[in-house]
């Protein structure tokens, strides 16, 4: 009996001892690095450990932090033995205070939806009561004045149940409306209430008491980021201006209060180990080559470089997936501009930009808003998996440049030749341009292609074009001077046998 309580009196020793040398911290989030997919987070403490051995342990944090890549760093006079990742499903904790509003109506409005079950229960109850007692003066009767008393309470009080039972209904329909919004919510945005949370012990020795600053670095899941582009151009003789925007997001468990943003365009999933080759054998099954890193079994990246974009001012992003523009920098870009149009297909001239050595720029592949003179023209995509050395960006048209195409109807005509129909056709493009400075277009339109001995094309006139007789195009660059028009003509000639049915345009 002693040496059972001796023990006993040491394991409750120990457990105090060890309970002791833990410490709680107060951390909060400082900056975040967000990845294309996932993002890491850091977290700042100030602590105060005496001499010897602590725990320090860092709670209330996000259940999804990956346990291969935390990171923890302290000041001098710190020393870290050791780190441990673990899961509290017993404390739990709400996300958001939106969340704890939500939940807290949710409680309430389920309160109100059983208290007036109860009443209209009640209300059933008290009309079937009603309903068994109705025989009234047995045996003998009663009399007209007795009989006249009782059906007016039974209509006053049946109609006073039903009166207000159906003002119960009305109520719990609002309620109920109410509650499946709520839940609707909470559903679509996984919201769960308690929520488990993710804790982080840390094992540190000091040979005294000293107070000092550590920082826990996370990877997590569940944030990313896009780019979003705005090209603004005022004048074709200035560079555009390209603000490089991202839209951020995350589910993280976490919200992000007033922190630090870098956004990174790295894999924070990355193997830090240097791959290996195996060897490259050759057999009757080879397809391709492929080079395997032996820790990881998947392929190595190409590129194994990335870039970080360092955000001035702070934001909070909530763990509510919900979109968030970033402003992230602006590049006036050298850029040369020429007009393109098509008029067979459109009556308008679009303006394109030519960027040059746009690889300097660190873009990425992304959606972009198009503004000429501060006017919205619409979006586009700007493609960075291209081979060319030069980005070509459509603009949208410019209203300053009119062009018309029109048939030259003393020229277009149909005839016969023998046992052949012979159509005539002739274009006429005219382009004027109201603009301050001088403009080159890059015109382009098509006459018809033959795909058949039957059929013969004749191009008569084709106006100074650069031609390409397998496709038909015609090609044009047209410089205008300021408020100038220039017009061009081109003419040709179809001839096919003349039962045959061929729509010439």
């Amino acid at each position: 009996m002693r040496r059972l309580l001796m023990l006993t009196v040491a394991i409750v020793a120990t457990l105090t001892v060890y309970a002791k040398n833990e410490k709680k911290v107060k951390s909060k989030i400082s900056s975040v690095t967000v990845y294309r997919e996932g993002a890491q987070i850091t977290r700042t403490a100030n602590v105060t450990v005496g001499k010897g051995k602590t725990t320090l342990v860092f709670d209330d944090l996000t259940h999804k932090i990956n346990a291969d890549n935390i990171q923890v760093k302290a000041s001098k006079g710190l020393t870290i033995l050791s780190v441990t990742k673990s899961i509290d499903y017993l404390t739990g904790k709400i996300i958001d205070a939106n969340t704890k509003k939500l939940e807290e109506r949710r409680i309430e409005l389920s309160d109100s939806m059983v208290l007036i079950n109860g009443t209209i229960d009640i209300c059933d109850d008290e009309k079937d009561m009603i309903y068994a007692n109705r025989s009234i003066g047995g045996e003998n009767g009663v009399s007209i004045e007795e009989l006249k008393r009782a059906a007016l309470f039974y209509r006053t009080r049946l109609t006073e149940i039903e009166t207000k039972k159906y003002k119960l209904n009305i109520v719990k329909g609002r309620i109920k409306r109410d509650l499946d919004k709520i839940e609707n919510h909470l559903e679509q945005n996984d919201t769960p209430i308690d929520k488990p949370v993710g804790v982080v012990k840390v094992v540190v020795s000091a040979d005294r008491l000293v107070s000092k600053k550590i920082e826990l670095r996370y990877i997590v899941a569940d944030a990313s980021w896009k780019p979003d582009y705005s090209i603004r151009v005022n004048e074709v003789s200035k560079p555009v201006d390209l603000y490089y925007n991202a839209k951020v997001k995350q589910k993280t468990g976490e919200d992000w209060n007033n922190v630090k943003l870098v956004l990174s365009t790295g894999n924070p999933y990355a193997s830090n180990t240097k791959p290996e080759l195996d060897p490259y054998n050759l057999d009757f099954s080879n397809y391709s080559d492929r080079s395997y890193s032996k820790q990881s079994d998947k392929y190595t990246d190409k590129t194994q470089t990335s870039v970080e974009f360092r955000i001035d001012q702070r934001y909070t992003i909530t763990t509510d997936d919900a979109v968030r523009d970033v402003s992230m920098v602006k590049y006036k870009i050298p850029t040369s501009y020429r007009y393109s149009a098509v008029p067979k297909l459109s009556s308008s001239v679009f303006l394109m930009a030519r960027i040059a050595d746009y690889t300097d720029f660190n873009l990425l592949s992304g959606n972009a808003k198009l503004f000429l003179k501060d006017t919205y023209q619409g979006d586009t995509y700007l493609d960075m998996f291209t081979t060319n050395d030069t980005l070509s960006v459509s603009l949208g048209y410019d209203r300053d440049i009119i062009i018309k195409r029109e048939s030259i109807k003393e020229y277009t005509s149909k005839s016969f030749a023998g046992s052949y129909r012979k159509d005539q056709r002739a274009w006429e493009i005219t382009i004027k341009s109201n603009k301050k400075v001088p403009v080159e277009i890059d015109l382009t339109d098509q006459y018809p292609v033959s795909r058949t001995s039957d059929i013969k094309v004749d191009l008569t006139e084709d106006g100074g074009a650069v031609v390409n007789k397998d496709t038909g195009e015609l090609k044009w660059k047209i410089k205008l001077k300021p408020r100038e028009k220039k017009t061009v003509v081109f003419k040709y000639i179809v001839k096919y046998p003349k039962y045959s049915n061929v729509v010439v345009r």
